[in-house]
C-alpha cells in the first residue's frame, strides 16, 4: 500500500516540479501552493455542506449587525453576543468533516514537498554526517560503507553501541547524484548522496526498512531489501529556506500562506462558500 501511494505522489510531483528545477524555488512553490489551493477548494466545495455554511455565516453577520445596532441595549448585546458564539461554534461543526478528509491528502504532499524544499544538496568539497541504525548490535556486525568516484569516506566508522548506529563523514567531491552502498550479512544495496545540484533538487534524505508509516515519511527511494538487518540509512543534509527580499522562512510557511492566498482568492471564481 506505502509503494502505490509513494509511486502515485512522487510521479505527480515529479512531473509538476521537474520543468522548473533551473528556476528560482520560489516558481515551483507557487506553482505547487496553486495547485493545492485549487484542490482543497475541489474537495470542500464537494464535501462540506454549502448551504450549512452560507446560513450559519449569514446568521453571525446579522448578529453582529446586532450588536452595533443595539450597542446601548445590554439585554440585547449580551443575546447578540451569545448568539455569535453559538453559530461560531455551529460554523466549526460543519467545518470538521472537509478538515478530516482533507487532512491525509496533505500530510502526503507535506512529505513530498519536503524532499524538494527540505534540504539543500551538498557543495563540492563538503562532508556530511551519514548514519546507519540497525536492528542489532553494530559492535558484531560486519557492515561496511563504500562510496562512488565521487565522493571520499573521511572517517573509520563510529559504533555506537547503545544507539545501535554506526556512523561516518563523508565528502562529496563532484557535482551529481553520487552512490553510497551498504553491504552487511552477504547483502548489499545503496543510497543516493546528492553533491551540488539546480536551484531545485530532489533529495533523499533516508533510505528506510519496509515498514508502512517509515516508507510514508521517506518515499523517495525504495525500502531497504529484507532480512538485512538495517532499518535505517539517514544523511544529516543542512536544512534550507526560502528567501524573499531579504528575509529567510521555512518553506512550509510560504507553502501555506500561499495556498491560503490562492484557495480565498479562487474561491468566489468556482462558488465555493468558505
Amino acid at each position: 500500500m506505502a509503494s502505490v501511494i509513494n509511486l502515485l505522489f512522487g510521479k505527480t510531483f515529479d512531473l509538476l516540479l521537474y520543468p522548473f528545477q533551473s528556476l528560482n524555488p520560489w516558481v515551483g512553490m507557487t506553482v505547487v501552493s496553486l495547485v493545492a489551493g485549487l484542490l482543497v477548494l475541489a474537495i470542500y466545495g464537494h464535501i462540506s455542506d454549502q448551504e450549512g455554511i452560507k446560513a450559519v455565516k449569514d446568521k453571525i453577520k446579522a448578529h453582529l449587525l446586532e450588536l452595533r445596532l443595539y450597542k446601548d441595549n445590554f439585554r440585547a448585546t449580551t443575546r447578540a453576543q451569545r448568539d455569535v458564539l453559538r453559530y461560531n461554534a455551529k460554523y466549526l461543526y460543519c467545518n470538521l468533516k472537509p478538515m478530516f478528509v482533507m487532512i491525509v491528502p496533505f500530510i502526503l504532499i507535506i512529505i513530498q514537498l519536503d524532499l524538494w524544499f527540505g534540504y539543500r544538496p551538498l557543495s563540492p568539497g563538503e562532508s556530511v554526517m551519514v548514519k546507519v541504525k540497525m536492528d542489532q548490535d553494530p559492535t558484531q556486525s560486519d557492515l561496511t560503507l563504500q562510496a562512488s568516484p565521487g565522493l571520499e569516506i573521511e572517517t573509520p566508522p563510529l559504533r555506537i553501541e547503545s544507539e545501535k548506529e554506526i556512523d561516518w563523514r563523508v565528502k562529496g567531491l563532484e557535482a551529481g547524484v553520487q552512490t553510497l552502498t551498504v553491504s552487511v550479512a552477504g547483502q548489499s544495496f545503496t543510497k543516493q548522496l546528492v553533491v551540488s545540484g539546480k536551484p531545485l533538487t530532489k533529495i533523499s534524505q533516508a533510505r528506510v526498512a519496509d515498514r508502512f508509516l517509515d516508507r510514508l515519511m521517506s518515499p523517495a527511494e525504495p525500502p531497504i531489501p529484507p532480512n538485512v538487518p538495517v532499518n535505517k540509512v539517514e544523511i544529516l543534509y543542512a536544512g534550507q529556506e526560502m528567501s524573499l527580499l531579504g528575509y529567510r522562512m521555512h518553506w512550509i510557511i510560504a507553502f501555506f500562506i500561499l495556498s491560503l492566498v490562492f484557495g480565498f482568492g479562487l474561491k468566489g471564481f468556482f462558488g465555493v462558500e468558505v
